[in-house]
């Protein structure tokens, strides 16, 4: 409580007080947090551990769960992209997310009910962009197998099989391509209305769908293990750019653009910034936040403190009197 006393004084000091009475800007993007798909990958992540499954506790979790892992990676990637998200339930996608946001992320949401499958198809016909990753919608909300995958019609693909290049855990060698910074996902997919952006072996990787047939919603099916991302951005940034790009260039098409752009030089320290943009009245707001931690990943503190000067460079949408 001492060591925390200074910071907590300038908290409620009347510098920040614009900051305190301030409101956030509405979440651009929601991100569906789905249990039954939790309970079924951790089902597939611990099939190979044998008598061992019970020493995964939280902080074997943190750094194993192919779940926890995607989803921390999906966080980072929107927060590196300047957008800003929420997390929303099945009931919440049920009563309507798309008043609110213009994008909805499904991190390997595996398992789905019947109305999420139905609340999810309306936000799409409503002119919301779909974002998903791998494995959508091949069980129902109870865990059973559908005879065809929920939402591929809205994807625009087609699963020749439901392979995944994952052994329990582990992403699998052949998963590996020189060609992409990222591991293939499901070697059996096609793209029948999508259109992909990169192909490899035979597999598309990044399929876009497009408004067709008087449908005005827009797709973004990721066939890759992106579980690997919240290091990335810190120590692999070029494979984290090259995924950056790939998603904003879609995000940006279907119309979602952060407020507040922050860019530097290529020979720049790697270290993730975050922008929080609140409006005071009239006052826009903007702190930049250094991330310290990525997900569960705590990043070396003696590089920060090393490390030279991070310069900058801020553009703000809109006009705005300085």
């Amino acid at each position: 409580a001492e060591a925390l006393a200074p910071a907590l004084k300038l908290m409620a000091g009347d510098r920040l007080a614009p900051w305190r009475r301030s409101t956030a800007r509405k979440p651009q993007v929601a991100i569906l947090c789905s249990m039954p798909s939790v309970r079924l990958h951790w089902l597939n992540d611990t099939k190979r551990d044998g008598l061992s499954w019970v020493n995964r506790l939280t902080s074997h979790e943190l750094t194993h769960s192919t779940q926890a892992r995607t989803r921390e990676s999906w966080v980072a990637l929107l927060e590196d992209l300047g957008l800003r998200y929420v997390f929303i339930t099945p009931s919440q996608l049920e009563d309507g997310v798309r008043r609110s946001c213009k994008a909805l992320v499904l991190p390997r949401s595996i398992a789905l009910s019947a109305q999420e499958v139905e609340s999810i198809k309306a936000f799409y016909h409503g002119g919301g962009l779909v974002v998903a990753d791998c494995q959508t919608g091949l069980y129902t909300g109870h865990l059973v197998r559908r005879p065809k995958p929920a939402l591929d019609d809205v994807l625009g693909i087609r699963r020749k099989n439901d392979h995944v290049l994952l052994d329990g855990d582990r992403i699998l060698p052949r998963a590996r391509r020189p060609s992409l910074p990222y591991p293939i996902a499901e070697p059996g997919i096609e793209a029948v209305r999508a259109t992909p952006r990169h192909v490899d072996g035979g597999v598309p990787t990044t399929l876009v769908g497009t408004p067709a047939d008087g449908q005005p919603g827009r797709t973004l099916y990721l066939n890759l293990l992106i579980l690997d991302y919240v290091r990335d951005r810190i120590f692999a940034p070029d494979r984290a750019t090259w995924l950056r790009d790939e998603v904003r260039a879609v995000f940006q098409r279907a119309g979602i653009r952060p407020a507040i752009r922050l860019s530097r030089s290529p020979d720049a320290p790697t270290w993730p910034i975050t922008a929080r943009v609140r409006r005071d009245g009239e006052d826009l707001i903007v702190a930049l936040q250094v991330n310290v931690i990525a997900g569960s990943i705590e990043l070396p503190w003696d590089r920060l403190l090393e490390s030279a000067p991070v310069p900058i460079s801020l553009e703000i949408d809109g006009t705005w009197t300085a």
